[in-house]
């Protein structure tokens, strides 16, 4: 495994972080663990929407809070 692998397992890079270090070091890597690192970046850019969604559908549409009492109790 690569540096970018290694970080991504690890959870220390953001999609954004592991595309630039991709587009670093494009040239030294083998064409196929290229195509595993694009879709380890995918895959981590698709967790990410995931739990953005879930962290969405737990605010408020009428306030913007959080489990909120607004009176609306949309909550």
């Amino acid at each position: 495994m690569c540096i970018i692998c290694i970080d991504i397992e690890k959870n220390l890079l953001s999609p954004f972080e592991a595309r630039r270090n991709l587009t670093e070091m494009f040239d030294s890597l083998e064409l196929n663990h290229r195509k595993d690192v694009q879709d380890k970046i995918s895959e981590l850019i698709e967790r990410q929407i995931n739990e953005y969604d879930e962290i969405e559908e737990e605010i408020c549409e009428t306030c913007g809070f959080e489990s909120c009492e607004c009176e609306w109790r949309h909550c």
